[in-house]
């Protein structure tokens, strides 16, 4: 075999290989300082980091409003905040209609295009998951992931 064929045969068999390696890789990745602490138990403790994290995230959004940052900064940071006061305002709609519905004690978070549930591990039955994903489809696009735990 000539030179220039084995060059090509390798070359083209280096980028099949390479897009095969491509194709089998996840779709999506989450960053890990989005991550939020899972409930071992300690429901005070759980809600605590929840809302902390969210406090944080304002009170850094709202230092940038106030500092002497550039017109687009403070944008981008007022845009955060209401998208902010928006997720927790539709966790808590969430919250709200599955109590009504007899699902008390659940847990809503949502984050990026995921919304976690988290019930009481005595109510975890196929019926229960039945209804929290109803409730929860109705209350949030159809688009979010929707994850359901019982702790």
């Amino acid at each position: 075999m000539n030179k220039h064929a084995f060059t090509f045969l390798t070359l083209f068999t280096l980028v099949l290989l390479l897009s095969a390696y491509y194709i089998t890789l996840p779709n999506e990745t989450y960053p890990k300082d989005n991550l939020i602490v899972s409930s071992n138990g300690n429901d005070a403790e759980y809600l605590d980091v929840l809302n902390k994290q969210r406090a944080d995230q304002q009170n850094s959004n709202n230092n940038t409003i106030a500092s002497g940052d550039s017109f687009v900064d403070k944008q981008n940071a007022i845009s955060e905040n209401s998208k902010l006061d928006e997720l927790s305002d539709k966790e808590k709609q969430i919250t709200d209609s599955l109590t009504e519905s007899k699902l008390e004690g659940c847990f809503v978070e949502i984050i990026n295009n995921v919304v976690r549930v988290v019930g009481k591990k005595d109510d975890k039955s196929n019926e229960n998951v039945r209804k929290i994903m109803k409730i929860v489809y109705e209350n949030v696009e159809k688009e979010k992931l929707v994850e359901v735990l019982f702790e």
